[in-house]
């Protein structure tokens, strides 16, 4: 999903020459990240994302944005390599985050920046419906891929992850918490809704195939709900660091 207008904000404040963005996906913030940075390299785990049409398109569009094929525990650069590192919405995708960042610390050269955000599981009255949405699509698709022996875990508490972040090696400068809706994601509506009901289908065909009832009642359930009420970007919490 686009960065929330908070997000741009607080990036326009993080000077840096070479920013690597891990976890880096679709490409869906490759535009707007190098917008704002001269020079930005990603690096993503699954090559299947890598080509796919969204991907391609995604990573055309992006002029000054070079992506690699990588593991975020093992990352492919040198020490010192970058000003700044920039992670969205992928940390609960790790199946041992402090690792990731304890790499991402070697590769930033002293005095550089991690920013990462990441979604944060909060009660669904607190939120919208296109939001709650969204929250139970990781909950849910969480437990479908856990099932298929994919990495994708539960969200973490903000604690939990200036801990990670901490861990690592990092000297947090700041923790922010975002819950109002993005007002930019009613222009990529449809976008997202196809998106979302594409991945819980194909869910929900091997939840299916596995014979899985329970996991594909709920798939079906959201799917019908995306439909309707559409998805919008959950809460979720940032926080900036640095290596000193």
């Amino acid at each position: 999903m686009a960065l929330h207008p908070r997000e741009h904000n607080i990036l326009k404040g993080l000077k840096a020459e070479k920013i690597l963005d891990i976890g880096s996906g679709l490409g869906y913030t490759a535009e707007e990240l190098e917008r704002l940075f001269p020079k930005c390299y990603g690096v993503e785990p699954q090559l299947n994302s890598l080509l796919t049409d969204q991907a391609k398109t995604s990573y055309q569009i992006a002029k000054n944005f070079f992506v690699v094929a990588g593991r975020g525990d093992g990352l492919p650069f040198l020490n010192n390599t970058f000003s700044g590192a920039f992670s969205h919405w992928s940390i609960h995708h790790y199946t041992y985050p402090t690792t990731v960042l304890t790499e991402v610390y070697r590769v930033v050269e002293p005095g550089g920046w991690l920013y990462i955000a990441d979604g944060i599981d909060v009660t669904e009255s607190e939120i919208t419906p296109q939001q709650a949405n969204h929250l139970l699509f990781h909950r849910i698709a969480v437990s479908a891929e856990l099932e298929l022996r994919k990495n994708h875990f539960p969200l973490c508490s903000p604690s939990q992850m200036e801990h990670i972040v901490k861990t690592a090696g990092f000297v947090i400068e700041g923790t922010t918490i975002i819950s109002e809706e993005n007002p930019v994601d009613a222009e990529y509506e449809q976008e997202y809704r196809n998106g979302y009901i594409d991945r819980i289908s194909n869910l929900a065909m091997a939840m299916k195939n596995m014979g899985n009832s329970k996991l594909l009642d709920k798939l079906n359930r959201l799917k019908k709900s995306i439909e309707q009420y559409g998805i919008r970007m959950a809460p979720f919490v940032i926080i900036v660091a640095r290596k000193k």
